[in-house]
């Protein structure tokens, strides 16, 4: 009688336990995008849901094993070219993946989830504001055009999203919470400057909003720019989200979109016009036509500059030299930004 009776309990705390645990029902990364130079590895993480999934073993896999190759989760770049990594539950199928692009020179260490994908941008002279390209759409406030030299720097491919945001400081100001990849919205010039100090606290780096020359010289693709009106394109449907290709309010889709849905400009840049208008360092003044190096804005002033335009302005206000200044506690719902990191 004691043997059956102890039986039954056991096959009680069986039924119980199994009866606890439940079937994965997602599974994510802790990156969706990675650029790594030949010989670099990078180990991503990958994370199951719910908690108390029963099973929670995956595989990876590599879409061109012949530019990256994966082990448990570990990416070692081997060739130049994108690959795309796909990590899998064994239990209902569920993927993730990550598009890794190897290049033949290296690039950042990334140490933190919120740190973004950086593009090296070559230093080079270029003229500043209002330039034959622009036809008559420049307004006062461009002019004049006048030659600036810069020094070379890292920029983020993607305007940085509300994932990213939320990762590091745990909340999401955004407005238009509609996925991970969308570009965090509704943060001040001072609720970004609180983002690059915890980041570079978490990562020992030096992040920092781009100088406003800095961000129009890689607008305008830097040292291989061709002369574009936007970034990228003369035509701004093919690069940017603006008022005329955004849905309407009441209709599904309206607000921002997804960083990099759009083509990049010739550096490999997502959005850098429409979608967010885009936060930079500098405090806003008139522009001068003296030569200037390196350039950081004017010493005084209340105002800080934004630049690039968003998903409800229109194409006027989309072009690499328009400009915009704001105070630095103003934030709305189509303002967002982008970092750089000095090599």
């Amino acid at each position: 009688m004691k043997l059956k009776t102890i039986a039954a309990i056991m096959l009680l705390v069986v039924v119980v336990t199994t009866s606890c645990k439940k079937p994965p029902t997602s599974v994510t990364l802790d990156k969706t995008t990675a650029t790594l130079a030949i010989g670099k590895t990078l180990t991503l993480k990958a994370t199951v849901l719910p908690a108390n999934a029963a099973n929670k073993n995956v595989t990876w896999s590599s879409d061109k094993s012949e530019v990256a190759v994966v082990e448990n989760g570990k990416v070692t770049a081997k060739s130049r070219g994108t690959a795309t990594i796909t990590v899998t539950t064994e239990e209902a199928n569920l993927t993730a993946t990550c598009v890794i692009t190897v290049t033949e020179t290296d690039g950042p260490v990334y140490s933190h989830p919120a740190e973004p994908e950086m593009i090296l941008v070559q230093g080079g002279t270029f003229m500043m504001g209002c330039t034959g390209e622009q036809g008559s759409s420049c307004l006062t406030n461009e002019e004049p055009a006048h030659s600036v030299t810069v020094e070379s720097f890292y920029i983020a491919k993607f305007e940085i999203t509300q994932w990213q945001w939320d990762t590091l400081m745990g909340n999401n100001p955004s407005d238009f919470q509609k996925g991970r990849n969308y570009p965090v919205e509704n943060v001040t010039w001072n609720d970004v400057q609180q983002f690059i100090s915890r980041l570079n606290a978490a990562t020992n780096k030096r992040y920092r909003l781009p100088t406003e020359a800095e961000w129009e010289y890689a607008a305008r693709g830097g040292n291989r720019s061709q002369g574009f009106r936007y970034s990228g394109s003369n035509t701004i449907g093919d690069v940017a989200w603006y008022r005329d290709n955004t849905p309407s309010q009441g209709q599904d889709g309206y607000g921002t979109q997804p960083v990099g849905t759009k083509s990049p400009n010739e550096l490999g840049i997502y959005d850098m016009n429409g979608n967010v208008i885009e936060w930079c360092g500098d405090l806003y003044g008139e522009y001068s036509g003296d030569a200037q190096q390196n350039p950081t804005g004017p010493l005084t002033g209340t105002d800080r500059v934004q630049r690039g335009g968003s998903w409800g302005q229109p194409a006027q206000s989309c072009r690499i030299t328009w400009r915009l200044n704001k105070y630095p506690t103003a934030k709305g719902n189509n303002a967002g930004f982008r970092l750089v990191l000095l090599p």
